[in-house]
């Protein structure tokens, strides 16, 4: 029986049952020997030997899922590899048995593209079942995308994005990296969303577009460059040649009237566009030249040209020395022969001159005649004249040499602190241009113009000859001297009257002074009495000397400073025992 059990065991044998128990038959059949079995055991069953039961195992695995990539090793407690092509169910090879701890882990992730797979419910304890709930999940790995900008202006921005979104804002020449991954296998598409603008520049992507492989796109180059414009404008009334205008150091001619540019220059630079050289007798002038470029070409520069004339004339009765002449208060201009002269700056079309004496002869005064208007052809009618000596003091009188010469008695009466001749310079000249005789009010010697007489005026100082007034029927208010002394006459210039006064106690000695430079020429009041006033509205009292005037008259007219004692003994008493006194007035010139 327990051989009957053996075979049994040995025909339905397992991996999980024991071997039955060696038994000793001696040589085999196929040793050559009898085919003799020993049962070596009882028949009895009670004694006969049980084998052990077979231990259950059960099999390990789960799901995998979105894989993508290729090359995804599994394995458990270490080993057991399996290798998963796809999203699927998996199994490990090798079953455990109940009790026995399982550890599900990724030994190799997935490439092309590369993921990252993550178990879970991978560990644990095999219970009396399959283990089947072991989740694998795969994701696809994802990179940045960037890359560098350069170019960009001081002070700007630009707006880059990736497949149509993730904003990015640069605003200075640096790396950039877009917020949002992009998965490994996926494209990438990069843009100029929005351009800089202040100044205007325009970027440039390049190596913006592909597909993310295994690692961070990094090479994406974005170039910005500024925007070039160009400031010009129109030029007119162009007839000369060789114009030609300047902006920063970049010159362009320009040959004909119309529209002009300059040179194209960077956006938000500025220009300054002027005549670097004018025209053949023009002068052109830049309007709107100045200033910055603003996203635009600037078109509203005018230049406008207009013809010059040369301003200039003749010089004569230049004797020695020279004279020196102005235009427009400037470019003076020396003559030291009498001839013709030019200014060496012309005048344009659309200006004034104004000729002027600057410096005077030195022994000689000009005038100038036809000196101002506004040229249309070259000019060469200004006339100058200069006469002959002019002004000097005798006597204390001013005499000056022809007519041009009487323009100085302004000068002389300012200096000495009187007043002006009392004839405007319009009466003077008009007076002076019917025989350069008519001189200044008869006043001026003290007499009144209608009461010339035969009057004579010493002038040894200066000709040794005397001179007698008369009057000149053109001029009834001036006098006329005699005999003329060639080449010229000399007449006095009459300074408007100074007033001086003084006024003194009986027995007082009363001064009267004249300015500087100046003569008593007349009293206008005088009174050894009972005056009273003030200077300039003095009035005689109820005592009041007849000899006032003539006395004060015989001291001081023609001296700068004179001095009269106020007593009886110069002017008599006119009121016995009362307290008098002297007012004097005094015209001075």
């Amino acid at each position: 029986m327990a051989l009957l059990l053996g075979m049994v065991a040995v025909a339905c044998g397992t991996d999980a049952v024991p071997a039955a128990p060696e038994l000793d038959a001696g040589p085999t059949a196929q040793d050559g020997g009898p085919a003799v079995l020993d049962a070596g055991a009882p028949d009895d069953p009670d004694d006969a030997e049980s084998p052990d039961s077979p231990i259950p195992t059960f099999a390990v695995g789960g799901i995998v899922n979105g894989l993508a990539g290729t090359g995804l090793v599994l394995q458990n407690n270490a080993g057991d590899d399996i290798t998963v092509a796809a999203s699927a169910t998996f199994v490990f090879a090798t079953k455990l048995e109940a009790g026995k701890p399982f550890a599900v882990t990724v030994k190799t992730q997935p490439t092309s593209p590369p993921q990252t797979c993550v178990v879970t419910g991978g560990t644990g304890t095999v219970a009396s079942a399959d283990v089947s709930t072991v989740t694998v999940d795969c994701t696809t790995d994802a990179f940045t995308v960037g890359g560098n900008v350069t170019g960009l202006a001081a002070g700007n921005e630009v707006v880059l994005q990736n497949n149509g979104g993730d904003d990015v804002t640069v605003s200075a020449d640096d790396s950039f990296i877009f917020a949002t991954p992009v998965k490994s296998g996926e494209s990438f598409a990069v843009s100029v969303l929005t351009q800089p603008s202040a100044p205007n520049q325009t970027c440039v992507v390049t190596g913006g577009t592909g597909t993310v492989a295994a690692g961070n796109v990094v090479s994406i180059a974005v170039n910005c460059t500024t925007e070039r414009y160009t400031a010009g404008g129109t030029v007119s009334g162009l007839d000369g040649v060789g114009l030609v205008l300047q902006n920063g150091g970049s010159d362009v001619p320009i040959n004909a009237n119309g529209t002009f540019s300059m040179p194209p220059q960077a956006d938000g630079s500025t220009y300054d566009i002027t005549v670097k050289t004018q025209p053949t007798a023009q002068r052109c002038t830049v309007t709107n030249g100045a200033g910055t470029l603003q996203g635009a070409n600037v078109t509203d520069v005018t230049v406008a040209c207009v013809d010059l004339f040369t301003i200039g004339g003749t010089v004569t009765g230049l004797a020695a020395g020279s004279v020196v002449l102005t235009n427009n208060g400037g470019d003076d201009l020396t003559v030291s022969a009498n001839g013709t002269f030019t200014f060496a700056t012309p005048v344009s079309a659309d200006a004034t001159y104004a000729v002027a004496i600057k410096t005077q002869p030195t022994d000689r005064e000009c005038q100038i005649v036809n000196a101002s208007g506004t040229p249309t052809v070259n000019v060469t009618n200004v006339t100058v004249t200069c006469g002959h000596t002019r002004c000097r003091t005798v006597g204390g009188q001013l005499w000056c040499r022809d007519v041009v010469g009487a323009r100085s008695c302004n000068t002389f009466c300012s200096a000495t602190g009187l007043s002006p001749p009392t004839i405007d310079d319009a009466t003077w000249f008009a007076a002076q241009n019917e025989a350069h005789e008519c001189s200044a009010l008869a006043a001026a010697f003290g007499v009144g113009s209608t009461n010339l007489g035969a009057w004579s005026i010493s002038c040894a100082e200066i000709h040794g000859n005397s001179m007698a007034c008369s009057t000149n029927p053109s001029c009834p208010t001036a006098f006329r001297l005699t005999p003329t002394i060639a080449p010229s006459v000399y007449a006095v210039c009459p300074c408007g009257d100074a007033t001086a006064c003084a006024t003194g106690n009986e027995g007082a000695a009363t001064t009267v002074t004249c300015p500087a430079g100046s003569v008593i020429t007349s009293i206008a009041y005088a009174s050894y009495g009972l005056p009273t006033g003030s200077c300039g509205s003095f009035t005689n009292g109820t005592c009041h000397s007849a000899t006032s005037q003539l006395m004060v008259e015989q001291r001081c007219l023609g001296k700068t400073t004179c001095t009269v004692n106020a007593t009886n003994e110069v002017f008599g008493d006119p009121c016995f025992g009362a307290g008098k006194r002297l007012y004097i007035q005094a015209s001075c010139q």
